[in-house]
């Protein structure tokens, strides 16, 4: 399905701005360092505090599109050109940008988050541009989300699963993460990879085995596989209800599950050397023989 012509103007603007124009000569550009691109965006939100005829032009609108050109262009590249951005994001994170009128630390919204450490608008942009499953909506656990779309999706998810590896993540009680989770861990989001593709009875097993979540779930455990095993030996949880990290099927519905325990890392393991014996495509069983080894080496380290 197009996107109607408004929402293309919308992308074109995006294209156009400074931040998309700052990220993507970080990718592009061998000689651009993640250090001089966050300076760059630091330049422009304290340019957004000096009067301006564009009223649009403001502190919160420079970490808008700055989220939202993130998102839109790690879903054009391929993981391998993700580092760069990885870095900037967990850059990002630990800088403050002071506001020179108050000396205090410049927050956006009214909920007065801080620039950049709290990353306002990031939580909610990178889980709108997750939940459209690369531009059409179709279920990525039936061969429905394909072609561009499927790469796309596959994409954000390798993205977020390389920064959720990154964040300096603290195992201290309390471990049922709530109000307590890093900006940039997004172990939550791997839950619902994981539910999708691996604690699925709806769907049989050779069809999911080839399917954009099952590919996903192989992305989380390739690039994240020692964050979700820590995520298990300390036994981190969520409330199931808010963050829909319960058991995926009846078939586990006993089980109580709330985030990462023990049985349900056995259970993925089992389910995915499952997909692998009926797999009939070479690259998807490759992908799971690689995801396979990935569980295997964290945990014997």
């Amino acid at each position: 399905m197009p996107h109607p012509p408004e929402y293309i103007e919308f992308l074109k603007s995006m294209e156009n701005s400074k931040q998309y124009q700052i990220l993507n000569n970080l990718v592009n550009n061998p000689e651009a360092s993640v250090d001089n691109a966050l300076d760059q965006i630091t330049d422009l939100t304290l340019s957004a505090l000096a009067p301006s005829d564009d009223e649009n032009f403001t502190p919160g609108n420079v970490d808008y599109i700055l989220s939202f050109t993130l998102m839109m262009l790690v879903q054009r590249l391929e993981p391998t050109k993700h580092s760069k951005l990885v870095q900037f994001l967990y850059g990002l994170q630990k800088r403050i940008v002071t506001d020179p009128a108050t000396g205090e630390p410049l927050t956006v919204g009214p909920t007065k988050k801080v620039l950049w450490t709290d990353l306002p608008s990031f939580g909610y942009t990178e889980l709108e541009t997750w939940d459209e499953y690369g531009g059409e909506y179709k279920d990525p656990e039936t061969p429905n989300l394909k072609g561009e779309q499927r790469q796309r999706w596959i994409n954000e998810n390798a993205f977020i699963a390389q920064f959720t590896q990154a964040a300096d993540i603290s195992y201290e009680p309390p471990l049922d993460q709530n109000d307590n989770i890093h900006p940039i861990d997004r172990s939550h989001r791997a839950l619902r990879v994981l539910k999708l593709a691996l604690e699925n009875d709806d769907i049989p097993m050779p069809t999911l085995a080839k399917t954009a979540a099952m590919e996903a779930a192989c992305i989380w455990f390739i690039f994240a596989a020692a964050r979700v095993w820590d995520n298990v030996r300390y036994g981190r949880t969520y409330n199931p209800e808010d963050f829909g990290t319960g058991p995926g099927c009846k078939t586990f519905a006993a089980r109580g599950w709330k985030g990462y325990e023990q049985d349900r890392w056995e259970v993925w393991g089992e389910r995915l050397r499952e997909a692998r014996r009926v797999c009939g495509d070479e690259r998807m069983g490759g992908l799971i023989d690689e995801a396979l080894g990935c569980m295997s080496r964290v945990m014997n380290k």
